[in-house]
C-alpha cells in the first residue's frame, strides 16, 4: 500500500479502514462475509450497490428465512448470513399459490410432530401457506393447491 499509495500516512497499526479512509480513490472488495458490510453499516451509501451487483450474478434473489434479506440465491444458500437451506432432512419446498415459485420453505424436520401439516412461507413473495406430508409417498404438497384425494388410492387427509 506504501508503494502505491506513498503520500498516505499508513501505519502498520491501522486497520484498513483507517488507511482506505485517508484516500480519494474507489475500491471493489471481494468479501466472504457480505455480512458484515450491512451489520456493521460500512458503506451504508453503498449498500444498495452490492445488493445490485448480488442481482447481476443470480438471476433471482429470494428472502433468507435467517436474515430476512432478499440475498438467498436460487441454490439455497444466503449471500449476506451464508446459512444454506438445502438440507431436506430440515427444509422442504412446495409451490406458492400466489407467485407460482417452488420456493415455500417449511420446517420438514418437525411437521411430524404437527399431524404433519406446517406453515409454511414462500419465500419469494412473502405469501404464507400450510404444507401437507403425505405420510405414507412422503411427499410434501401445498395443501391450498393440491387435491388430497389424489396423492393415492384410499387417502384420506381429514
Amino acid at each position: 500500500m506504501k508503494e502505491k499509495f506513498p503520500k498516505a500516512n499508513i501505519d502498520e497499526k491501522y486497520t484498513i479502514w483507517e488507511v482506505f479512509s485517508q484516500l480519494d480513490e474507489k475500491f471493489i472488495f471481494i468479501f466472504d462475509e457480505w455480512d458484515y458490510i450491512f451489520n456493521a453499516n460500512i458503506f451504508e451509501e453503498d449498500q444498495d450497490k452490492f445488493l445490485e451487483f448480488l442481482k447481476k450474478e443470480y438471476e433471482d434473489l429470494y428472502t433468507c428465512p435467517y436474515c430476512s434479506t432478499r440475498t438467498m440465491t436460487i441454490d439455497y444458500k444466503c449471500a449476506r448470513c451464508f446459512n444454506t437451506f438445502s438440507d431436506r432432512h430440515f427444509f422442504q419446498y412446495v409451490t406458492c399459490g400466489y407467485c407460482g415459485e417452488d420456493m415455500v420453505i417449511c420446517d420438514a424436520a418437525n411437521i411430524e410432530y404437527n399431524n404433519n401439516y406446517i406453515r409454511g412461507l414462500c419465500l419469494n413473495c412473502g405469501n404464507d401457506t400450510m404444507v401437507y406430508k403425505c405420510s405414507k409417498c412422503g411427499q410434501y404438497v401445498n395443501a391450498e393447491l393440491f387435491d388430497m384425494t389424489k396423492c393415492h388410492e384410499g387417502f384420506y387427509a381429514f
